[in-house]
């Protein structure tokens, strides 16, 4: 492997631990996963029994399935597990398989140790054996919650295994709600209760109120540079923290670390390259790398080669297809960030990067008569981000953070 490939580092630079007393907002989120498991609790059938929530990088999605696990405890009859598969990342399948039920099974059975025993009803089940016994000794009295986090980043071979000898069987339990929170393209279930029977949410930033809040609680020295923070970072609540970093003249440098962490340093340089692009296809790849790298007229690159790179940073899940720009984009908690960081730290890099993409607009212009108006509108972007870029430049406005 070669230095330029190098796995990510194990050492990350992460948001804060998950704190009770630092949480801000996903209210809706909140009530529809309580109202839901207490529907459950009063048995009361639900049609949808899966609750996906869908997020970019630093969205939040841990915080909330951390919060939910916390609260579901105070609903009556109900029990709820926060399973983080990212824990098994490299593992084993035998030994990742065994440790996630037998975690789940851990749990159910403290929680039958610390409580009176109760005449629950036995579910009618054809599967019962299959079932932990504790975890089958739990579903007699109480709604069990499992909080299944970074599930469309985990190797799919764990989760087919998962899945066929454990929440498949799980899941025609009646009293049983699976919450569900990934980044990337959805992991194909094959069990109808995961598959069909769902609800599908995008977690979105935080507003500027609650951003503020969030600073607030945690870095309260910050919290009166909200409205720079948030002009960059959208809301985001990872961009938010990282941003509010002291000193704050490095905050953005920490910002862009932080959320490329876990991403091969060839890879960063490649969205890097394409974050000023609102959207891309495979033939933007080698002009922009070019540009980025300083280095001209694009290489000669395949159609092969750049769909390598395009099927490379989808691995990453920092890629998502969006149907409204017709092409792939940079997470959009990313882009913003990686951009104004350009833009303050390697202005000429940012420069060629829009030029690039201006140029390669400007001749699809002619060369594809059918797509012409996207086209003139990308290359109209493009020269109204320079001539936006270029003014702040000159006139020293450049928007920092912390001045």
């Amino acid at each position: 492997m070669s230095s330029d490939e190098q796995a990510p580092s194990e050492t990350s630079i992460a948001g804060p631990r998950y704190s009770v007393d630092l949480f801000v907002n996903r209210d809706v989120q909140r009530a529809l996963v309580i109202a839901r498991a207490r529907a459950l609790s009063l048995e009361e059938p639900q049609h949808y029994r899966t609750i996906v929530f869908r997020g970019y990088r630093g969205s939040g999605r841990t915080w909330l399935l951390r919060h939910l696990a916390q609260e579901l405890q105070e609903v009556p009859g109900v029990k709820a597990q926060y399973i983080d598969l990212e824990q098994w990342q490299g593992f084993g399948l035998d030994q990742a398989f065994a440790e996630i039920v037998d975690q789940v099974e851990a749990q159910c059975k403290d929680w039958l140790d610390r409580s009176p025993s109760k005449d629950g009803a036995t579910p009618a089940s054809a599967f019962r054996s299959a079932l932990p016994t504790h975890l089958w000794d739990l579903l007699r009295e109480h709604v069990f919650v499992l909080l299944l986090d970074h599930v469309y980043e985990a190797d799919h071979s764990l989760l087919e295994r998962l899945e066929e000898s454990f929440l498949a069987i799980l899941a025609v339990e009646p009293q049983v709600l699976f919450v569900v929170a990934g980044r990337g393209d959805a992991y194909l279930w094959k069990t109808p209760e995961l598959r069909l029977y769902t609800e599908e949410h995008d977690l979105p930033p935080l507003d500027k109120e609650y951003t503020h809040e969030q600073l607030l609680k945690q870095n309260r020295e910050a919290a009166a540079r909200a409205p720079e923070i948030y002009d960059i970072s959208c809301g985001y609540p990872l961009s938010n923290y990282l941003l509010a970093g002291q000193p704050a003249s490095e905050a953005m440098k920490r910002t862009v670390e932080g959320l490329l962490d876990r991403v091969p340093s060839v890879d960063q340089d490649c969205i890097k390259a394409l974050c000023v692009l609102r959207a891309f296809n495979e033939d933007h790849i080698g002009a922009l790398l070019a540009a980025y790298a300083g280095t001209g007229a694009p290489d000669n690159w395949s159609y092969r080669e750049e769909r390598q790179v395009r099927d490379r940073l989808l691995q990453t899940r920092m890629v998502r297809w969006s149907e409204q720009h017709g092409g792939w984009q940079v997470d959009g908690a990313i882009r913003p960030v990686l951009e104004q960081y350009l833009l303050e730290a390697e202005p000429e890099v940012w420069m060629r990067l829009h030029c690039a993409a201006y140029r390669l607009h400007k001749g699809w212009e002619a060369e594809y008569p059918d797509e012409q108006q996207r086209w003139q509108e990308e290359s109209r972007y493009h020269a109204e981000c320079l001539a936006s870029g270029l003014c702040r430049r000159l006139a020293g406005t450049s928007h920092k953070i912390g001045g």
